[in-house]
């Protein structure tokens, strides 16, 4: 069975680095920011700028989702003797 891949915030809610409503709130700003004509910012950027992330989370972050896209993408299958 695959897993579907986490996304970035869900994963910082799961994580207990931001609750749901901020969130909520730093997607709102992305969107903003888009919408002002400014160049698109990746979701985790923006929480650090609105200060809902260390630098330190915000890493770990980054670590995490790339472990999870590693796993995803290359899913452990059974050894396969004599095949």
């Amino acid at each position: 069975m695959t897993r579907k891949q986490e996304l970035f915030g869900e994963m910082a809610v799961r994580l207990g680095f931001v609750t749901r409503r901020q969130l909520e709130a730093a997607l709102r700003r992305q969107k903003e920011i888009a919408a002002q004509g400014g160049q698109e910012k990746l979701l985790g950027l923006v929480m650090v700028e609105m200060g809902l992330l260390s630098t330190d989370q915000f890493i770990a972050l980054l670590k995490e989702s790339q472990l999870d896209a590693t796993l995803h993408q290359h899913p452990l299958k059974p050894a396969s003797f004599g095949d």
